[in-house]
């Protein structure tokens, strides 16, 4: 049997994981993740795709409500490629009551099927007003190798 790695595992409520109400292991990442900070910090931004920009959003919430003890005022942006508020119900509250103040832009596939854009356009309202971006681009679930992707990103 492989390993199987993730921010968290969805839970046991059977279907696929983008539908799962619950997430195991996240307090775990989260304590790795402040480790990390920590120890190899800091760093200018974040980048994440997928269940990695929703684990970033919960980094920065974390870090602005103080529930991670270090590295406050770290991060000057955040890149997130079809992220998502997590279904489950604790996370999605910490994320929905953080009206986060990292710029970031946020990017969502037209040929997403994984992540719809409105699962990213509500990640997006979890950001204080001004401060996120919504952009699409013409390919799916990836973080896309196009020219103005990157010149967007480089501003």
């Amino acid at each position: 049997h492989a390993k199987c790695y993730g921010w968290w595992l969805a839970g046991p409520e059977g279907g696929p994981p983008r539908e799962a109400k619950s997430a195991k292991g996240w307090e775990t990442s989260l304590g790795v993740l402040e480790e990390t900070l920590r120890r190899e910090g800091p760093f200018d931004g974040l980048l994440g795709f997928s269940m990695g920009a929703a684990a970033s959003a919960l980094l920065c919430a974390a870090i602005e409500s103080k529930r991670v003890s270090c590295c406050h005022d770290q991060f000057k942006f955040a890149l997130l490629f079809g992220g998502f508020v997590p279904r489950d119900p604790v996370l999605a509250e910490s994320l929905r009551d953080a009206k986060l103040t990292i710029p970031s832009i946020h990017y969502s596939g037209l040929s997403d099927e994984l992540v719809v854009a409105d699962r990213s356009r509500e990640l997006v309202g979890c950001f204080s007003e001004g401060v996120a971006t919504f952009e699409s681009h013409p390919q799916g679930h990836c973080i896309p190798s196009l020219r103005e992707v990157r010149e967007k990103c480089k501003a």
